[in-house]
């Protein structure tokens, strides 16, 4: 009898251990309870874009790790995916209350509160703007605390597709990669294998050709890779992708500048036989 029952208690308690890691997968977004009672407590009066906020004291809350299109860009028009991403965001917040956790450094040079916020479920939107494709990342020390969490989010929104990671080719000329040498100066989608890669320290290289010198070449200069979840001189390497940009000529070669993840597009990974 004694031995049925440590039998029972053991089974309830392997249950209980399996059901509590299923919950903390599923709901890798959500804090507890006890913690959002330990955070500020604030209203959100409106919504200014995707990333920042304006709540009921008059303070703007610019949310921390991620960043969504311009709406007001100062040289050009509306990005892709902004209103789609203020939107969102108004849904989600407006006259809502949240939780905001601060960063360890508070205000950004705007005099922006700097903050992941929390909703009342407990869910971070932070992660939840990265994880459905209307930000992208942008990490910026010391405010890191959360970049893993944020890298896997960016991950998944990329390989669903989701948001800013739609391929999106309507209007813009479909060209191999063989063919950039006559596109100088004009905005294509640039698709094709990279076969080679090569970071510098100063700039990575995504080659598409072996005589990388004198074929094209896409570029990604080190200011820009803190916007990136993944490392891309590992992760394109003999992948199928599209590049969208323009092409320009650099030392004889065409080449293309990636300042924007969404500029590139994985396809499927190539098996090498």
């Amino acid at each position: 009898m004694k031995r049925k029952f440590i039998l029972i208690i053991g089974l309830l308690m392997i249950l209980m251990i399996s059901n509590f890691a299923c919950v903390s997968a599923v709901n890798k977004n959500l804090i507890s309870e006890q913690k959002t009672q330990d955070l500020e407590k604030v209203l959100v009066s409106s919504v200014i874009d995707g990333d920042t906020i304006k709540l009921a004291d008059g303070r703007n809350v610019r949310l921390i790790g991620l960043d969504t299109p311009e709406l007001n860009p100062p040289d050009g028009p509306i990005e892709y995916y902004g209103l789609q991403a203020k939107a969102f965001t108004k849904r989600k917040l407006l006259g809502e209350t949240i939780y905001l956790e601060y960063g360890k450094e508070k205000f950004d040079e705007y005099d922006r509160t700097l903050a992941y916020v929390y909703l009342d479920d407990g869910t971070m939107f932070n992660a939840d703007l990265l994880e459905q494709g209307y930000a992208h990342l942008l990490t910026i020390a010391p405010n890191t605390r959360h970049l893993n969490t944020f890298k896997e989010k960016v991950i998944t929104a990329r390989r669903n597709n989701k948001g800013l990671w739609q391929e999106r080719n309507a209007g813009t000329k479909l060209i191999s990669w063989q063919d950039a040498e006559g596109y100088i100066g004009e905005r294509v989608v640039v698709t094709g294998e990279v076969v080679d890669t090569y970071d510098s320290g100063e700039v990575i290289f995504l080659n598409f050709a072996h005589n990388y010198d004198e074929t094209f070449s896409a570029v990604i200069f080190a200011s820009d890779e803190h916007k990136f979840a993944v490392e891309a001189e590992d992760y394109f390497l003999n992948r199928q992708v599209r590049i969208r940009g323009e092409i320009k000529e650099h030392k004889g070669a065409p080449e293309i500048v990636i300042e924007d993840p969404t500029q590139i597009i994985k396809n499927s990974k190539i098996v090498k036989q």
